[in-house]
Formats: C-alpha cells, sequence, structure tokens
C-alpha cells in the first residue's frame, strides 16, 4: 500500500499541547487546510495523537510494514487464523485482532533511542474501538490501551516510547476488554516506527554520568566477601521495559559509565564485563561460583539506590537469577561497604527487564562497586545489567604531593549503609594559589592519589533529587 506523505504537522507527542499549522502549497498558490489532529490520553496516562491524513514521519525509519501476514515477526492466534486474526493472509492489506490475539514486529537500535510509533488502521463508527500496544513484552504484563477515533476512513494513530540500544519488538493486541459489542478492535493497515537519537534525560544527563577510559583501570583482583547480615532486599514492586522508568519507580537518577575491571569467569562472550555495558542485550552468564564483577568510576559518586536486569531467556529458562547476592562499594577498592544484599526474589522470570531498590541511605564517596553472588538455583547463573543511582562526582584536582599508599591491606567489609569521610585538614601556611596551568595526573594506578581525592569531592559533594514518574 502507497502512502503518500504531503500534509505536514507540528505536534508534541507524550505533551499536552497540539498545534494545527496550514501548509502552503502549489508553488505558494493553492493552500489546502491540514488534516485534524486529536489528542487523547490512555488509562495509564500515556497521550496519543490521531491524524486523519498521513502524517510526515520525523527520524529514521525503523519499520515499515503493512498488514500483510509474511511482513509479521509473528502472531498469536489462539483460535486460529480467521477466528482470532480476521482477514490476516499472504499479500493481505490489513488484519484484525480478536480474543486477546497478539502480533509483534522485530527492530533494532544502534543506541538509546526515541521511538515514534505509527498506526496506521480503519475503526468503523458504531461501536468503541480500541488496540493495545507494548514493547519488550511477550506475556503483556505491560501493554497500553489506545482508545481509537472511530472513523469510515482509515486514520493513523501515533505515541512514543523510548529504547535502549540494541534489539527489540513492538507487540500489537486486541483491547484490554475487548467484549466485540461495547468495544471492539479494529482493522490494521501499516505499523510505521521512526527514532531519534533519545534527547537528554536523567539517565544521560553529564551530571549523571561518570565517563572512565581504559587506562585509567586498575589491575586488581576481585575480592571473595563475606555476606553481610543485613535482610534481602525486595525490588519497587514491578519490573521496567527501561532503564529510566526503573530509576523513575524510586525516583532516582541512574550514573553510568563505570568500567569494568576485573571478574570471574563466564561463558563464551557472556563475561562479567557485560554487567556494565548499558546493554540488556548482552549478559553475564556462568556455571562457575561465586560470580564476581568488579567496576570502577572516574571519580567518586554518591549512590541512593540500585537496579539490575533479568537476561534474554529468563522466562524460558527458570531459576537463573542468583539466589543470594549483595552489592558493595569502597573508596579505595580495599575497605569494602555493603550497601545492598538479596535473593532470586528481587527478579521475576522475565526477559530484559529492570527492577529497582532504593537505599535506605545515601552512600557517599564510592569509587568501586563489587558485585558477588553464589550462583543460582538451576546451576546456570544470569543477569544482564547492574546500574546504580545517585549523584556522580566531579574531576578532583591535580595534586603535587601525596602520601605513599599502604604496602597491603586485607579486604575489610562493613555493613552499615553509610560511609564516613573526612577533609584532610589545611592550614593557612598550607594554602597557595591554583597555578595558571594543571599538571595532568598520572595515567598508573595510585592508591594514595585516589584516597585522597575522594576525601576531597566527597566533602564538596551534592545530591540530586529526580521527580518521582
Amino acid at each position: 500500500m502507497m502512502i503518500i506523505r504531503s500534509i505536514k504537522s507540528e505536534y508534541f507527542l507524550g505533551g499536552i499541547t497540539m498545534k494545527k499549522v496550514l501548509c502552503a502549497i502549489l508553488a505558494g498558490l493553492c493552500i489546502i487546510s491540514m488534516s485534524a489532529i486529536t489528542a487523547f490520553a490512555a488509562d495509564g496516562g500515556q497521550e496519543f495523537t490521531t491524524y486523519t491524513e498521513s502524517p510526515d514521519t520525523p527520524g529514521e525509519e525503523l519499520l515499515f510494514v503493512t498488514g500483510d501476514m509474511d511482513e509479521l515477526t509473528g502472531y498469536d492466534a489462539k483460535g486460529g487464523i480467521g477466528v482470532d486474526l480476521h482477514n490476516l493472509a499472504s499479500g493481505g492489506t490489513a488484519y484484525c485482532l480478536k480474543n486477546d490475539t497478539s502480533t509483534w514486529y522485530d527492530f533494532e537500535v544502534s543506541e538509546k533511542t526515541d521511538v515514534t510509533f505509527y498506526i496506521g488502521y480503519i475503526a468503523r463508527p458504531g461501536s468503541n474501538r480500541g488496540i493495545d500496544y507494548s514493547v519488550d513484552d511477550p506475556k503483556g504484563e505491560h501493554r497500553v490501551f489506545i482508545d481509537l477515533e472511530e472513523s469510515a476512513d482509515q486514520q493513523w494513530v501515533s505515541g512514543t516510547f523510548t529504547v535502549e540500544a540494541g534489539k527489540h519488538t513492538f507487540y500489537l493486541y486486541a483491547p484490554t476488554g475487548m467484549d466485540d459489542s461495547n468495544l471492539k478492535s479494529c482493522d490494521v493497515y501499516t505499523i510505521e516506527l521512526y527514532g531519534n537519537p533519545a534527547s537528554d534525560s536523567a539517565a544521560t544527563t553529564a551530571e549523571a554520568t561518570a565517563e572512565t577510559t581504559a587506562a585509567e583501570v586498575p589491575e586488581m583482583e576481585a575480592p571473595v566477601l563475606d555476606y553481610p547480615s543485613m535482610d534481602a532486599m525486595a525490588n519497587s514492586g514491578a519490573g521496567y521495559a527501561t532503564l529510566d522508568e526503573a530509576a523513575a519507580s524510586i525516583g532516582k537518577t541512574p550514573v553510568l559509565g563505570a568500567a569494568f575491571v576485573t571478574g570471574s569467569n563466564g561463558n563464551n562472550n557472556e563475561g562479567p564485563e557485560n554487567l556494565w555495558d548499558n546493554d540488556t542485550a548482552t549478559k553475564f552468564c556462568t556455571g562457575e561460583f561465586p560470580t564476581q564483577s568488579l567496576a570502577m568510576f572516574a571519580n567518586p559518586i554518591t549512590v541512593d539506590g540500585i537496579i539490575m536486569a533479568t537476561a534474554n531467556d529468563n522466562s524460558s529458562y527458570n531459576n537463573r537469577s542468583p539466589f543470594e547476592w549483595a552489592i558493595y562499594v569502597s573508596a579505595d577498592g580495599e575497605n569494602w561497604t555493603a550497601i545492598a544484599y538479596g535473593d532470586d526474589t528481587f527478579f521475576e522470570e522475565t526477559d530484559f527487564t529492570y527492577y529497582a531498590a532504593a537505599l535506605s541511605a545515601p552512600v557517599e564517596n564510592v569509587k568501586y562497586v563489587y558485585f558477588q553472588s553464589e550462583g543460582a538455583l538451576s546451576g546456570c547463573y544470569q543477569m544482564s545489567e547492574l546500574v546504580l543511582t545517585g549523584t556522580a562526582g566531579e574531576a578532583a584536582p591535580a595534586t603535587t604531593e601525596t602520601e605513599a599508599p599502604a604496602a597491603e591491606t586485607e579486604a575489610t567489609v562493613e555493613t552499615e549503609a553509610t560511609v564516613e569521610t573526612e577533609a584532610p585538614e589545611t592550614t593557612a601556611e598550607e594554602t597557595v594559589e591554583a597555578p595558571a596551568e594543571t599538571t595532568e595526573a598520572p595515567q598508573t594506578f595510585d592508591m594514595g592519589v585516589i584516597a585522597a581525592a575522594a576525601a576531597v569531592v566527597s566533602a564538596a559533594g551534592y545530591a540530586v533529587s529526580k521527580k518521582r514518574r
């Protein structure tokens, strides 16, 4: 089906304000009024836009398919085609979802992306009409109902969502509460997805991101630490398809940019480094226990929550989440404080799903983060992501003199949820003006430098709060 994109509109998806404009065409001699635009919100609060003529589409095309059966990635027809999926056929132009059936379409993005979807449909008048959608949600647990505008002519409904880099799936379902009398489905003609790099958000702003270069990563061994005497931590009450949604559930801000340092062995291409790459398409998977993964930040941060994500096939292969685990933090890589402890009840048997929990009190001056678990009940452990929430620190000023680090220090574990540090005392005689040019910090690992810098940053640290979604 050919769609001619000739009508331009100015709009704000996911917002409240909609604006009509006129489009001057035909060499400026004729003015044609734009198609009607209607904004409305679903029960879940998400806002959608309806177009009576095919709209111009923003961003890179990620998917453009018709209702042809051959263009589906997959479908679930509980009673069979012609019963639950009316009109679905090879070479067909449209189909109609019935009785809680679903169709789905795969797409992929190379970076965190704001996706705009358009569903071309006909919702014939005479009854309420609707359709559901979700993203990366094979069980339909987080599907969103769209109340469609009825018309005998084809229309387009549009909405937005955000996904991380990797492969994803867009799902369509018969509408929630469909009884084929008071509420009916619609005929689906086209599905279109367009992407743009994600706008600055809590997870990607400069203030919330700590960057670490490979040259700064020291050589360390992963410690084997005692598990703390803490109650098992519960998640925020639900799983989420995106990192930002999980962070919003606890009112916190993700701090990205942790650089992998060391860890235990993983399966082929499924090592401990994958916990820190901000990509649920990769995972740390192993049958060798304990599982260990240690990472560091370029500058000390303040931590106030944790977020962890399941991997690609937890729903198919159960009991792969860690049945006993702990997360530790450190200012110097030697002395560790346990900030979180839990078991496999923190997770559900879902795929690519984030789970979050807030700490009882913020922990300052965190340079290193370390994950340890005793494996999984199935004998095969897997997890895709570990993210801390909080406030990223600023780079510490270079210093000319530092104390030599201690020769050897055994790793110790504290079970308090706070870390106390004191800023170094100075006298008037010791105070000097900053030189015109600063000396770059050496690229080698100096524990004394890091400890001193961490104390300075801690004394000047600040907290940023994020409004709960």
